[in-house]
This record gives structure tokens, sequence and C-alpha cells, in this order.
């Protein structure tokens, strides 16, 4: 296969197992076992990959024949990812938001994960409990929502999300 990862102009030649395929946001990925060659910094081994369809550039089925292991379960290796982003070493942890307004009732129609329980409410709010790995895609999963949804644990969420609301808030300062 070769492919070429966002923001880069140079692409990667790689031999790889398809394992299972997954929709996320409108786009199609292959989660794959593959060999990365060793490198000065990195002995050789291999790696999980999630790869998106629209930047793969050529793929060649090949000979060289391998076997998807008795263990692997695709939707226990997603279970805690809201989106594709399962191998960063982000843990899963225990995560709860409170929803105000109308966005109680898309969240209660469109849970963000299968693990979503409701867990309180008030008149114009509801309380969300989330076991979740917080990749960047539940972080902007969040994030879109604006100030309809305010995350209240754990701390070092908060933080993130905090800081991107600054950030994004910067860009809209007078000068």
């Amino acid at each position: 296969m070769k492919y070429r990862k966002y923001g880069s102009d140079k692409f990667s030649n790689l031999n790889f197992e398809p394992y299972c395929l997954k929709m996320f946001m409108q786009r199609w990925y292959v989660l794959g076992h593959f060999f990365r060659a060793a490198t000065p910094e990195k002995e050789g081994a291999y790696y999980n990959g999630v790869f998106s369809f629209d930047r793969i550039l050529e793929m060649e089925i090949t000979d060289i024949p391998f076997v998807v292991k008795d263990e692997f379960d695709a939707q226990e290796y997603f279970c805690e990812c809201m989106g594709v982003i399962a191998g960063d070493g982000t843990k899963a942890v225990k995560v709860v938001i409170r929803a105000f307004g109308e966005e109680r009732y898309y969240l209660r129609d469109l849970p963000l994960h299968q693990s979503q329980k409701e867990i309180g409410q008030g008149e114009d709010f509801a309380d969300f409990e989330y076991y979740i790995r917080p990749t960047i895609d539940f972080r902007m999963a969040i994030i879109a929502r604006g100030c309809h949804v305010k995350v209240l644990e754990p701390e070092s969420l908060i933080e993130e999300i905090r800081k991107e609301h600054e950030d994004a808030l910067q860009l809209y300062e007078k000068k």
C-alpha cells in the first residue's frame, strides 16, 4: 500500500494485513497490522495502524499469506474509542459532561459513545457519563458543541478543553 498522511508530501510504502473496516465521520478506515523496519531510534516491530481510504494512493494484493488472530475482536479493539484513534496511548477514563438546553435532547437521541449513561438532570441540563479514551476525536466532538456542553471531570480534560476554547477565542480578538 502506498499511503500519505495528512500534512505530508511524502508517502509510505507498507505491507500490511487488513483486519477490519470502520466508518467514522463519513470516512472509511481500515485497521491493519504492519511491519515497520528498524531505524536508528527504534527496532523493527509490528504495529497496528488505522488508514483512511481517501489517503491510500495505491494498493496491491500480494500472495503473502496471513491469518487474523483468533483472539482479535474489532468491537473490543475500538470499544473505548469514539472513532478510530486507538493506538495513541490514551487510557480510558471516566468522563462526565453537562449538556445545557436542547443539547441534552440531542445527546439522548444520538449518544457520543456506546458507554454513555445519563446520570443526572436539572431544570435546564443533563449530566452524562462515559468510559472512554478522550482522544482528539472525542475532544473535538465536545468542543464542537461550544457553550452547550461543559466537561465536569476529569480535571485534565477540563484543562485541555479550556485551552482549546481560549485558543479559539484568540482567533476572534480584534486587532
